[in-house]
């Protein structure tokens, strides 16, 4: 005896205080007597409550009260008010979801007319705002295609893509790392955030080392430096003898001017040797600046020199021998 009274409390709820259209009673009555005791008590509290919070205009609270007591009982008329309650929160898509929902169950609703100029209103706003994608991705400079490759790069993430309400197919691709693709639906007015962490496939490309190519060029640079110094001083004790020479006679400038000749000898030696380190080294430099696989190639140059490049020198008779040959 107890339930009827309490059915019909809680039909009288709905149905008068909260619907816009009548449902089948013989319905509620089946799906209603499933409901334990405390689960009707549950309902009608939740139900006053909704009211109460909805009047005072504390909408996200009435919403939660309406989404709790559709989860006790699936009345479509609290559908129609949790519809209600996203509208007036600004939740439009949610709005117009629930707003479908109610009369996908009551088709026959009184209001029906005014439920679905209500829909055309909030869909018309909706379009008006635009709708975006926002791609997110770990390690983040992965590229993002929309629908097709073919289409070209939309952008690197992280990125936000402006679009339009409708279905997409969403690529990401990163070198060394595996392939996403994903199926979305965008709705009129909103962005939809896309969070991926990204799966190495390969361990990505080492960048190129520059030690080795920047020591070798600053030698090579220190070098032909040197040799311009050196040839400097050859041609200054060169001078300096052949003045000895016309100021002591042909005996005397001899004797004075051999250690000048030494000089000048040693002096010519050294800019050789200075010349062929320059160019050995700025030779050896640009092979490995060349180089897309400088790493492997510097970690074996520092133990042997390029195959076919070589630097010698030799003791000579008046001083020393220089030597060099290189295949390139």
């Amino acid at each position: 005896m107890k339930q009827i009274p309490l059915f019909f409390a809680i039909v009288f709820a709905l149905t008068l205080a909260f619907s816009p259209a009548a449902v089948a009673q013989e319905s509620l009555e089946e799906r209603f007597a499933q409901l334990t005791e405390s689960q009707k008590r549950e309902l009608i509290g939740l139900i006053d409550a909704g009211r109460a919070a909805y009047d005072r205009g504390e909408f996200e609270r009435a919403l939660r009260y309406f989404r709790d007591g559709y989860d006790v009982f699936s009345h479509p008329d609290l559908l129609y008010r949790i519809a209600l309650s996203h509208e007036r929160l600004g939740e439009d898509a949610e709005a117009v979801r629930f707003y479908r929902q109610f009369l996908g169950e009551v088709p026959d609703a009184d209001e029906r007319g005014r439920i679905e100029n209500t829909i055309t209103v909030i869909e018309r706003r909706l379009a008006s705002q635009a709708s975006k994608i926002r791609i997110l991705t770990e390690p983040s400079g992965a590229l993002v295609y929309i629908n097709d490759k073919a289409n070209g790069v939309a952008g690197y993430t992280p990125t936000e893509l402006p679009v339009g309400a409708a279905n997409y197919k969403v690529i990401i691709q990163k070198e060394g790392y595996s392939g996403i693709e994903e199926l979305i639906d965008v709705p009129a007015g909103q962005t939809v955030v896309l969070k991926y962490t990204m799966v190495r496939t390969t361990s990505a490309p080492e960048p190129p080392s520059n030690v080795l190519p920047l020591t070798l060029t600053a030698i090579g640079l220190v070098s032909g430096l040197a040799a311009i110094y050196f040839v400097v001083e050859h041609k200054g004790a060169e001078k300096t003898a052949a003045d000895i020479r016309a100021t002591y006679g042909r005996d005397e400038g001899q004797r004075r001017e051999q250690p000048y000749l030494e000089d000048s000898q040693m002096y010519q030696t050294l800019a050789w040797v200075g010349l062929g380190v320059s160019v050995f080294t700025l030779g050896w430099a640009a092979l490995l600046w060349l180089d897309p696989d400088r790493n492997a190639r510097s970690r074996a140059a520092l133990v042997q020199p390029p195959a076919g490049l070589g630097l010698s020198i030799t003791p000579g008779g008046r001083g020393l021998g220089l030597g060099w040959s290189g295949a390139f």
